[in-house]
């Protein structure tokens, strides 16, 4: 599957689900997820491939804690690690909200993605 992701000139990047019916609010990421997503870019638009499956050149990102939304103050979805970026050691955590499961189907356990 493939994800677009826009940064706007405010600095806030959103991944692009057309389809969505909820709030853009929920499409921003933060919390890391922002950062990884500097990392990757070139310029304010990025695609990523990603599967819940190792593919070719992929990178890895692993649960490390679902977050309960009665605990988060409503916000779901899950605490990630990136080990390694492009085999070069990074550990960078991340959040991954509820907008994952509208993606996935679920929380997966390890999410594998590359840029494309």
């Amino acid at each position: 599957m493939i994800l677009k992701f826009e940064k706007e000139n405010n600095g806030k990047w959103y991944v692009v689900l057309p389809e969505w019916e909820g709030n853009k609010e929920d499409l921003q990421m933060v919390l890391g997820a922002d950062i990884l997503l500097d990392l990757l870019a070139t310029d304010n638009k990025l695609e990523i491939e990603v599967g819940l499956t190792r593919f070719d050149n992929s990178d890895k990102l692993k649960l490390i804690k679902e977050c309960d939304t009665i605990e988060n103050d409503g916000c779901g979805g899950g605490d990630y690690l990136l080990k390694f970026l492009e085999n070069k050691e990074i550990n960078l955590a991340l959040w991954l909200c509820d907008v994952i499961v509208y993606v996935f189907g679920n929380i997966p356990k390890e999410i594998y993605f590359k840029k494309l």
